[in-house]
């Protein structure tokens, strides 16, 4: 850890970039603690069905995200061989622009429409008072 601080320091330009692929994963991660959360105050079969069903779509996500990262990582060595292949990798960081950008309101839009469909939120209330 103590590395990562002084890259970090020495680079700091190096450090948004990785910071900028890696919030992603980082975000999902606390979509799937929260869904864990709410699925363990449920009791309905029916509810914990669906947090799984919420559970794969960030999944989902996270899996879509590595394999844009994936290709840009392909596209940057084939793009050392001939220089036009680097357009290639705007477009994908684009994608993954767009991607990043709305991920947090696509999941919690998914999530609040889903769960409210479920009712799960209103039992969740109800469990809480």
């Amino acid at each position: 850890m103590h590395i990562l601080k002084n890259f970090g320091n020495k680079y700091p330009l190096a450090a948004k970039i990785i910071d900028w692929f890696v919030d992603p994963y980082k975000r999902i991660r606390q979509e799937l603690k929260h869904l864990n959360e709410i699925k363990k105050t449920t009791t309905n079969l029916s509810h914990h069905l669906k947090i799984y069903h919420l559970m794969l779509f960030n999944l989902a996500l996270g899996l879509g995200f590595s394999i844009l990262i994936y290709h840009i990582f392909y596209v940057l060595v084939w793009s050392l061989f001939q220089w036009y292949v680097i357009f290639l990798n705007i477009v994908i960081i684009g994608f993954m622009f767009v991607l990043k950008k709305f991920h947090l309101l696509i999941s919690s839009l998914f999530r609040d429409y889903y769960l409210e469909k479920a009712g799960v939120h209103g039992k969740m209330d109800k469990d809480i008072h």
